[in-house]
């Protein structure tokens, strides 16, 4: 069964409560939110519903942002932010963000030694890591390297059609991974008034969720 989950970042706003009680009405079962300096924002708004499962994901540059930061420096950040957050308690997945088409990159063997390093951060803490690319990501930055198959993917593979696919996920068939834990299948709409990303995700337990009505007018440009 497929469960349909958003994902979201700063450039989307505020989240308003309304936003989300819509969401939960289309049948969104998860949110994941980047960290940045809206995430306690967003977190204070999750909060207010309890069946919405919250997630988060850190965009990770390598070797270091344009602020000086390592990416473990940003994971642990982003942890910061989670542990001061009502949601602390709800919240098991934090997914390491590998992709920066177009800037500065490390060595591929860098960028897996600092991956796993990053990992190692998020289980310290309590937490559960994952890796979310695409394969020309992954083959571009990470070699196609196997070492990180041992972690759940959040796979981004866009299709045109905004109604979710309610079929079997595919195998990843890049860097070890036999499957994706998420797909994440379309890139950015305004849905319900905010700006998000639309996912996918296989549940054994959970109803199939009534499709949400999508229209091609929603869509927006992702680099607007």
């Amino acid at each position: 069964m497929m469960q349909l989950g958003v994902d979201f970042s700063q450039h989307g706003g505020a989240l308003e409560p309304v936003t989300v009680g819509r969401w939960l009405s289309r049948g969104v079962l998860y949110a994941i939110v980047q960290y940045s300096h809206r995430m306690p924002q967003h977190f204070d708004t999750l909060a207010a519903f309890p069946s919405m499962e919250p997630q988060a994901y850190v965009y990770l540059y390598f070797p270091l942002s344009e602020w000086n930061q390592t990416p473990e420096d940003r994971v642990a950040s982003c942890i910061d932010y989670i542990k001061a957050s009502p949601v602390n308690n709800r919240l098991r997945y934090i997914w390491l963000d590998v992709e920066i088409p177009g800037l500065p990159t490390d060595s591929a063997a860098n960028t897996i030694a600092a991956l796993l390093r990053c990992a190692k951060v998020v289980t310290d803490a309590g937490y559960l890591p994952g890796i979310y690319t695409s394969r020309s990501m992954w083959e571009k930055m990470c070699a196609n390297s196997t070492v990180l198959s041992h972690l759940p993917l959040w796979d981004a593979l866009h299709i045109d059609d905004l109604t979710p696919p309610h079929t079997e996920l595919g195998l990843a068939g890049y860097g070890g991974w036999g499957k994706h834990y998420i797909w994440q299948y379309h890139d950015t709409v305004t849905f319900e008034g905010h700006s998000v990303d639309l996912n996918l995700r296989e549940s054994d337990t959970a109803p199939v969720p009534t499709p949400p009505v999508w229209s091609k007018e929603a869509a927006i440009d992702a680099h607007s």
